[in-house]
């Protein structure tokens, strides 16, 4: 693994003079990868004492693989914050119109309005009909996806990776790593350490009351509930609005918003070694005897250094 620092159009290879320990990370619900990092305060030949600043590009390669790509926000004496380029997202606001636009054209729109990089862009049904002003790309992108899994239950994610951003419903193939230890294959599930499992109703709603309205003053409403889940936990309940227009869209709205809400989450914590292209999203089959796992998962979010990644994983059902 090697790092890479660009620093007023030079660059230079960091890796001698970063100290181990570094991490970068994601999580599936933030557009950015962070990654934090901490010099050695001595110089080496041929370079400055760091060559490392506010504004700086740094590079994590493993092989001829991007790991990550950011620029240095901060500082504090030899340590720094890294964001990834999606960071830019969160910086700029704009006035977006958009007349019944496919979703996924809207989001390539607002990426070419900061002149970004289009990477995959995969395709949705659902239309958007609004204007956001004084609104952060990021903060409409966000909304998009928003409006995309309660309209029709698909969930989407946004991410920066490889010098592209990309606009990608959640994987649904189960990704399969084997790691070759003196010329014998393991799977992944041979080398997790310590799992620790929980649950959550928190993010539960059991109840969704869609509003459709004709005007500001004239609306009507329908509920749909999981009664069973209202019984055993109590009523959570959650508002959407529907414009008249589109009120055949209740239903499939009511029903997605109960699938997708009405459940207890479930979470794995775990650590694997160090391997290439795990990211967030990813759907991981996890079998472990001791800790009663096995089911599949999707990850979450990621905490990776040059040896081992931490994942935090939902169980799928």
């Amino acid at each position: 693994m090697k790092i890479f620092c660009l620093t007023n159009n030079k660059r230079y290879e960091i890796t001698s003079i970063v100290k181990d320990g570094f991490s970068w990370s994601k999580s599936i619900d933030e557009f950015s990868q962070k990654l934090e990092f901490e010099v050695i305060d001595k110089k080496v030949p041929g370079y400055p004492i760091n060559p490392v600043e506010e504004g700086s590009v740094i590079q994590i390669y493993n092989d001829d693989l991007l790991e990550f790509d950011g620029i240095v926000l901060s500082n504090v004496d030899d340590s720094y914050s890294v964001v990834d380029f999606a960071f830019y997202f969160s910086k700029n606001e704009e006035i977006y119109q958009f007349n019944e636009v496919a979703a996924n054209i809207c989001v390539e729109e607002v990426i070419k309005s900061l002149e970004g990089p289009v990477g995959e862009i995969d395709a949705s049904d659902i239309l958007i009909d609004k204007i956001y002003f004084e609104e952060s790309a990021g903060s409409v992108i966000s909304k998009i996806i928003e409006e995309i899994q309660v309209k029709s239950g698909e969930e989407f994610y946004f991410y920066y990776r490889k010098g592209q951003f990309h606009f990608k419903k959640y994987p649904t193939e189960v990704k399969n790593f084997e790691f070759n230890y003196y010329n014998k294959n393991y799977n992944l599930n041979s080398f997790v350490k310590s799992i620790s499992k929980s649950s959550s109703i928190e993010n539960m709603y059991n109840s969704v009351k869609v509003v459709i309205k004709n005007n500001k003053e004239d609306y009507y409403t329908e509920t749909y509930s999981d009664g069973r889940n209202i019984k055993k936990y109590g009523i959570m309940q959650k508002i959407i609005t529907v414009e008249a227009e589109k009120s055949e869209d209740s239903k499939p709205v009511g029903e997605n918003f109960l699938k997708a809400n009405s459940k207890v989450t479930k979470s794995l914590s775990l650590t694997i070694p160090y391997v290439k292209n795990i990211w967030d999203g990813d759907i991981l089959k996890i079998s472990n005897e001791e800790y009663e796992v096995d089911g599949f998962f999707r990850v979450i979010s990621f905490t990776k250094t040059m040896k081992e990644i931490g994942l935090e994983l939902i169980e799928l059902e």
